[in-house]
Formats: C-alpha cells, structure tokens, sequence
C-alpha cells in the first residue's frame, strides 16, 4: 500500500482506470471505476473486474481480479489509485 494512506482511510480508496479509445475516428479517452471486492471469489461475479486487498484485516497490496489485470496491461492504459472523500462499499 502507498504509505502516504493510513489505515482508517483503506476504505476510501479508490481505482480507476483511463484508457484511450476510438469514437467516430477521434481519439478519446475513457475512466472506469474499478469496485472493489471483498475477496478474490468474488472476481467470477464482477463482469468487468475488480480489485481486493492481499489482507482485509491488514493490507499491504492492491491486487487486480484476472479481467481488471488484462486491462491495466493494455497500451495506453493509466492506473489512477486514490483515497477518496468517501468510496462506495466492497461489493458483497
């Protein structure tokens, strides 16, 4: 984890991520909200992906469910990791 996020603000972080994309032959971009999961079972029942903590009761990482992986992993991909206001809830 960013050592710069203390451990009351771990549920405010967010992920999002840009990409460049093609709309009637302009260049765009386009930033999706990644949610993030409780656990890495829950990645089969998440379309498009998600993220997890290595540890819910102690994090020391971010990790990516399999879809959100292959995306990051795409050229031109930009990986925005915040610490929000408030973030949604782990999706159940």
């Amino acid at each position: 984890m960013p050592p710069d996020i203390a451990p009351a603000d771990l549920p405010k972080v967010t992920l999002d991520l840009t990409q460049p994309a093609v709309d009637a032959g302009t260049l765009r971009e386009t930033t999706t909200h990644y949610a993030r999961l409780v656990s890495r079972e829950q990645c089969g029942s998440a379309p498009q992906g998600g993220w997890f903590y290595d540890r819910n009761d102690n994090p020391t990482r971010i990790v990516a469910c399999d879809n959100l992986c292959k995306a990051i992993r795409s050229p031109g991909v930009v990986v925005s990791i915040g610490g929000g206001c408030s973030a949604p809830p782990p999706t159940p």
